[in-house]
């Protein structure tokens, strides 16, 4: 009996670990990003509208305060929305990524990762919005 129970026990927690296996994690696509800002940082500017911004302190507290938000709210999605103003992140003459903050959801776009997008409240949209008008 005991050694039905421990086989039986066994092959419980296998399942239990497949089943963890195939389990949803928490994506967090930005830290390519957060890298390429981190090792070249004042190479690289931002364009908001018509203006060209170089990448500072303002810029960096605004890309910490949406990865803030967004942790483990990302989601591969189809492509990005028809409006909003975009956030675009250059080196050079090359886009990078693009963000994209409307209301209730912000959309990372990158030319080598593809389309995400992470769900908000209200009130965080605003704060990014307000962030980034302060550039």
């Amino acid at each position: 009996m005991a050694k039905r129970e421990r086989a039986a026990s066994a092959e419980a927690l296998q399942r239990s670990d497949r089943a963890l296996s195939f389990a949803p994690t928490a994506l967090d696509p930005l830290p390519p990003v957060a890298e390429l800002l981190a090792a070249r940082g004042p190479a690289l500017h931002w364009s908001l509208g018509e203006r060209s911004i170089a990448h500072g302190s303002a810029q960096q507290a605004w890309f910490e305060q949406l990865r803030s938000v967004t942790a483990g709210r990302w989601q591969r999605a189809p492509g990005p929305p028809a409006d909003g103003a975009p956030l675009r992140l250059f080196e050079g003459n090359e886009l990078r990524a693009e963000f994209i903050v409307s209301a209730q959801q912000v959309w990372w776009v990158s030319p080598a990762h593809g389309a995400w997008r992470a769900l908000l409240s209200d009130a965080e949209a605003a704060q990014l919005q307000a962030l980034a008008a302060r550039w």
